[in-house]
Parts: structure tokens; C-alpha cells; sequence
């Protein structure tokens, strides 16, 4: 945990790992934050920190300045019990418009929560991989232009739910983002989270877990950062 000089303030991560936890996109955020940072694993260990975060928001020791959920290699079409307690859990921070920034994961989840369709990008259920063009609309969160990230997903979210626009498209996948029509909530298929670690992870753009990674890859990541810290500057 981080602890910033808003010690009443404090971003919710949300990691909903099946198998491989993200810790080094989670300390990458902590460093970038202007707000305490707080690291929840409902996949492997439970939703019993996120009550804890709710019991101390609800005594007035606590502001969730907002909550970012990252990628998972499990599916909302799965609903498993973790996965329809995080949405629950969700539903009313969204609803009274804590910022809110899901990752792949929980991109999709959001728009599974708001009643859109989830389905796979190609018939043959192959996954995506690597690093990708991706045309940004302008938003809240970011202008216009293009940019390079990371996608690592066989799923994509269909179409829009009511109440959202797309932010991100795509050739393969035409909803790669989201913006809710008035509140501080977005999320991208792709992951701007992405670090040196989570490319090993995940075996992009090396042969396998062993290699190092690529000084021209980790530069790419770069620009997914951008956009996290943009949704950070929401939460200070």
C-alpha cells in the first residue's frame, strides 16, 4: 500500500486473476498515484478486503477516490461466485459515479454489468496478441489521435450498452473502449496497464518466459501509461 499525503483518499485495484497476479502493473500504478493505493485479489483470495474498504468508507474513514480492475484470463461468461461478488460489489460505486477504469477484464465486465453482450473476436476462438493501432475518439479521458497498445484477449465486448459511448475502435474489434454518456467511468479491451512484467507474463514479443524483454516493447507501453495517468488525475 501506498500512502500519500491524501490519507483519506484511497484508489481501489482491483486484480481478478485466475492463476498469475499482476503486482508489478499494481506498484506501477502505486508510484504513479497521487492518492494511497490499496491491492485486492477477489479471484484467489476473496472479496473480503473490498468489504473491508466498504465497513471503512461507510464510518467516514475512508474515500475511494476511485477504482481501477484490471485483465483477467477468466471469462464474465464464467460467473463464477467471485465474479458476481465483484459485481455486486461494483454496481453501487459506479452508480453514484466513482471514477472507474477497467482493464480487458474489466472492460468487459462493465459492459456485462450495464447489459451488453460479450463474445469471442474470431470464430476459431484465437487469441490476440501483441501490440496494436488503436483509434481513440475524443473523450473526458483522452483527445482524438491513435495509439499504440497492448491487446491479450480472445473475448471483445459487441456493442455498446445503453448509457455508454464508444471511446475505441479498432479493425477487429469495434467497441475497444468506453465512456459513460456523463460519469467519470471508461474502459479499454486492451491493456494501457502494461509493464516490462506483464509482458513476460504474458509472453509478448519474446519466445518465451525466460527472455528479456525488448527495449522497443517496454517503449511501447508508454503510451498505455498515458492514458492511466490521465484517469489517475481524476482520482487526486
Amino acid at each position: 500500500m501506498r500512502v500519500s499525503d491524501s490519507f483519506d483518499r484511497e484508489l481501489i485495484v482491483v486484480d481478478p486473476a485466475a492463476h498469475t497476479p499482476e503486482a508489478d502493473c499494481f506498484n506501477h500504478i502505486s508510484r504513479l498515484s497521487p492518492v494511497r493505493t490499496s491491492y485486492h485479489l477477489p479471484g484467489i483470495c476473496g472479496l473480503a478486503t473490498l468489504a473491508h474498504a466498504n465497513q471503512r468508507a461507510a464510518a467516514g474513514h475512508l474515500t475511494i477516490a476511485g477504482i481501477i480492475v484490471l485483465g483477467s484470463a477468466s471469462s464474465v461468461h464464467d460467473q463464477l461466485p467471485w465474479q458476481i461478488e465483484l459485481a455486486s460489489w461494483l454496481r453501487p460505486h459506479i452508480a453514484r459515479g466513482v471514477p472507474f477504469f477497467g482493464f480487458c477484464f474489466g472492460h468487459q465486465l462493465l459492459a456485462h454489468m450495464h447489459g451488453a453482450a460479450v463474445g469471442f473476436v474470431r470464430q476459431d476462438q484465437e487469441k490476440l496478441k501483441g501490440f496494436y493501432p488503436v483509434a481513440l475518439k475524443p473523450s473526458r479521458l483522452a483527445p482524438e489521435g491513435s495509439r499504440s497498445l497492448l491487446r491479450s484477449h480472445r473475448e471483445a465486448v459487441i456493442a455498446a450498452p445503453a448509457g455508454f459511448n464508444v471511446m475505441a475502435t479498432s479493425p477487429e474489434v469495434t467497441v475497444d473502449g468506453l465512456e459513460h454518456h456523463t460519469l467519470p467511468i471508461w474502459s479499454l479491451q486492451t491493456h494501457p496497464e502494461a509493464t516490462s512484467g506483464f509482458l513476460v507474463n504474458q509472453q509478448i514479443d519474446q519466445p518465451n518466459t525466460q527472455a528479456s524483454v525488448t527495449p522497443e516493447s517496454e517503449a511501447r507501453t508508454r503510451d498505455g501509461w498515458v492514458l492511466v495517468k490521465a484517469f489517475l488525475d481524476h482520482c487526486g
